[in-house]
């Protein structure tokens, strides 16, 4: 939870977890999703801070948990452990940056046609179809993902849907082809 300290980290081992931060007014912004192989709590421990993100599970998950003090006695155990989190770290700040540019400068469409690629690595299922996407995640909280309304994210997947690019379901989009997704956001950019 947001402001406790830490007393352990988590691996995802199934399952997706939601990040949340709670803004000055109260309302919630999905700072990430977290799947399989992801470690949760490893930054407020190494940085001596409480926790800046709450984790909420989103589906059924199994994690594995490791007390703080086991972490932080094994990180100069265990050379794997330190790179794996070094690389966490470097694709969190990597995927801040990109928020932060895409939220200042690209329009609803666009901003949501790069979400659905980076979401088709890591949380997408190939189907015959094209990469089905199913986050469990409500329109609400996709917007929020986005730092958008609902009524700029119900255009921008209705853009996408009506150019042949996604197929909206309940709490899932299938993306009909990835290639066409980068070509036709190259091509928008």
């Amino acid at each position: 939870m947001e402001n406790d300290e830490p007393g352990a980290v988590f691996c995802i081992r199934s399952g997706r977890v939601k990040l949340t931060h709670s803004l000055a007014d109260g309302r919630g912004v999905i700072a990430a999703l977290a799947g399989p192989g992801a470690f949760l709590g490893g930054r407020p421990i190494l940085l001596g801070t409480a926790h800046d993100l709450t984790a909420v599970i989103v589906e059924q998950t199994q994690l594995c948990v490791l007390s703080k003090e086991d972490f932080l006695e094994m990180l100069p155990r265990d050379a794997g452990i330190p790179l794996q989190l070094a690389r966490q770290l470097g694709s969190e700040l990597s995927e801040a940056y990109r928020k932060f540019s895409g939220a200042a400068c690209r329009p609803p469409t666009q901003r949501l046609a790069e979400l659905l690629l980076s979401l088709c690595q890591t949380h997408g299922v190939p189907t015959a179809a094209g990469i089905h996407l199913q986050t469990n995640l409500c329109q609400e909280e996709l917007s929020e993902l986005l730092g958008v309304s609902r009524r700029s994210l119900n255009r921008a997947l209705a853009d996408l849907r009506d150019l042949g690019l996604i197929q909206c379901r309940r709490r899932s989009i299938l993306v009909l082809s990835t290639i066409a997704l980068y070509d036709w956001l190259a091509l928008d950019s």
